[in-house]
């Protein structure tokens, strides 16, 4: 490699035209031109000619010329990466919590192993929301208290409330189908002091229920710091579930900017979630 020239130069100059061509003729824009042309002259092919002089053959024809059109531009959209059209940011309130400012204790020193490596799986996975998502704040429940927090949050100890005495958060720990309750722009929200663990100005709010399948009775459910409260020791009924049937872990994320998520994101988080879940129920 000469001098100067870079390693995204070198590679762009070693792509042969029949690369870029398939490239091209694979981008949704070449979709969206194929597919606009083909409809517009199947209808100019209608105004030209005689409608009543058009065979069974013609009009055959002209039906799949259209359903493949169709499909062209189906196509264009299905590859489309559609930017979600949110509101303009807001700084948010609070301080950037980094993964160092999380303690999770236990009793006795048999368990440092394990607690080391459920640290670092959920280190790793809020910090992959965070890089990876339009989200700015992460907070991990268990039991109703924080155990893990990440990114921007209010200064000193979380105070969440009563699992049952909250809206959202009730719902998503009954979530019968382990999906997540978005609020997609919190200024439509009434009762945001559910929320209070999380910036005072949030925009956006995503609770993703976390299933695992450990008991986890002697996990300690608080980071430094953190609120005090919760059920210490409670059991579970069956992926990561209490005896009443709801979900015993809750991921809590928060943006700042509203209606920001697409649909590849609310995936991209349940799949971390299953990420947090496996680190959970492998704590022993």
């Amino acid at each position: 490699m000469m001098a100067g020239e870079t390693a995204s130069d070198t590679e762009t100059a070693k792509v042969s035209p029949q690369e870029v061509l398939r490239r091209a003729a694979a981008s949704p824009l070449v979709s969206y031109l194929i597919g606009v042309t083909g409809l517009a002259v199947v209808f100019i092919d209608r105004l030209l000619y005689d409608v009543g002089g058009v065979t069974d053959a013609q009009g055959r024809a002209d039906i799949f010329a259209i359903l493949a059109a169709g499909g062209l531009l189906l196509n264009g959209v299905s590859k489309e990466d559609i930017e979600a059209k949110g509101s303009e940011p807001v700084v948010l309130e609070g301080i950037n919590y980094s993964p160092d400012s999380n303690k999770i204790r236990s009793q006795g020193a048999s368990q440092s192993a394990a607690l080391s490596k459920l640290q670092n799986s959920l280190q790793w996975a809020a910090t992959t929301i965070l890089d990876t998502t339009p989200l700015d704040s992460v907070v991990i429940l268990l039991d109703g208290r924080p155990i893990w927090r990440q990114g921007v949050l209010p200064e000193g100890p979380l105070s969440v409330p009563a699992i049952d005495t909250t809206t959202v958060l009730s719902e998503a720990s009954r979530s019968s189908t382990g999906r997540s309750v978005t609020l997609p722009d919190m200024r439509f929200v009434p009762d945001k002091a559910q929320f209070s663990f999380l910036p005072s100005n949030v925009q956006t709010v995503v609770v993703q229920p976390v299933e695992f399948s450990q008991s986890l009775s002697e996990l300690p459910a608080r980071v430094g710091g953190a609120a005090e409260g919760g059920d210490d020791k409670a059991e579970g009924a069956g992926k990561g579930k209490d005896r009443e049937g709801r979900f015993r872990c809750l991921l809590v994320l928060g943006g700042r900017r509203a209606k920001v998520l697409t649909p590849k994101d609310t995936q991209w988080i349940e799949k971390l979630s299953k990420v947090i879940g496996r680190a959970l129920g492998e704590f022993e």
